[in-house]
């Protein structure tokens, strides 16, 4: 009976041992599945947090971008109150001088300073008989108005033939049957120049010119405005104007 004992005594020892085996290979692999657990999570909480820290820096940086942007349009805004001001200040002097209507001068006239208003009062006095589109011609070529701003001047002549000039640095001339034209080549002449002010002011005239010509400038004009823009990133404002018939010199 002994003998049995010892003997199923000595059979379950390798049994055991098997097990405790099995047992320390099933902790280790409990070990090793947790470590890289942690190293995944510490690798998550990593992006996490770098995710973070950049979404925090974009934030940031729209909100300087964003106080920049109305801190300027406030500028522009005074600015623009200013001008205005003094614009109809200016136009009802000229207007009480020539009898020419307020409102022909005010679409060109932008003067700034009371020295101004003086020297108009002077360039009115010697214009004894002037003819509305002159006078608003002389206006629109204020040394103030050149001094703040670039001003355009875009001229579709009696051959349909778009002049296009900046005065005194550059010019081109070209022909545009469709607005899509019109917006290229107006664009790749914007290329050539050096950067632009603050402002840019496109005065669009015409002569005795075709129907489509002048629709294609007016409407390629709208979209080329846009691109500009864009493609000073905003830096610029670019605002257009549509005076209309001016007789080709």
């Amino acid at each position: 009976m002994s003998r049995a004992r010892r003997r199923i005594t000595l059979q379950l020892i390798p049994l055991l041992d098997l097990l405790l085996i099995v047992l320390f290979a099933q902790f280790m692999q409990i070990q090793e599945v947790s470590k890289k657990q942690v190293v995944r999570t510490e690798a998550a909480e990593k992006a996490v947090a770098t995710s973070a820290a950049q979404l925090a820096a974009d934030r940031a940086e729209l909100a300087r971008l964003q106080g920049e942007i109305e801190r300027e349009r406030l500028s522009l805004s005074v600015s623009l109150k200013s001008a205005l001001g003094d614009r109809d200040q200016v136009s009802k002097l000229a207007a009480e001088m020539l009898k020419l209507p307020e409102e022909t001068i005010r679409k060109a006239l932008n003067s700034k300073s009371e020295e101004e208003v003086d020297r108009l009062r002077k360039l009115l006095a010697g214009l004894p008989s002037p003819k509305a589109a002159d006078v608003v011609h002389q206006l629109a070529t204020l040394s103030e108005l050149r001094r703040t701003c670039d001003v355009w001047q875009i001229h579709i002549d009696d051959s349909s033939v778009l002049r296009v000039s900046f005065p005194p640095s550059s010019s081109t001339s070209f022909r545009a049957e469709s607005p899509a034209e019109f917006d290229r080549r107006l664009f790749d002449w914007f290329k050539t120049l050096p950067p632009p002010k603050s402002v840019v002011i496109i005065q669009l005239t015409w002569g005795d010119a075709t129907f489509g010509t002048k629709y294609a400038a007016k409407e390629g004009l709208v979209k080329c405005a846009e691109r500009m823009r864009k493609e000073r990133s905003g830096h610029t404002i670019f605002e257009y104007v549509v005076l209309g018939f001016k007789p080709t010199r």
